[in-house]
């Protein structure tokens, strides 16, 4: 996972667990992963993008480097936090 490739210990695990656990129920149900005309790339997991925006908050990294840690664009990640903090789920993480 993400968080053991910036350094964290064997307790991050049960950390972002229970994180997870707090935030998961506040966040909007996803949409299908299915687009109609079946070009777009599946929606990548609301819990691996959780964990990647949940290492910069802690580590204070940038944009750049989260996505070159995550594999995930920095975009996609900042548009997800977006739709997570205008649904309500949470609120202004990562600005």
């Amino acid at each position: 996972m993400l968080a053991s490739r910036v350094g964290c210990g064997r307790w991050h695990r049960g950390v972002v667990d229970a994180v997870w656990a707090a935030v998961q129920p506040l966040l909007p149900s996803r949409p299908s992963d299915a687009h109609p005309l079946g070009c777009h790339q599946p929606r990548i997991a609301d819990r691996d993008r959780f964990e990647a925006l949940l290492v910069r908050l802690v580590t204070g990294c940038s944009w750049r480097t989260t996505a070159a840690l995550s594999g995930m664009s920095g975009t996609t990640l900042r548009r997800r936090r977006d739709e997570w903090v205008t649904a309500g789920g949470v609120r202004d993480a990562g600005r």
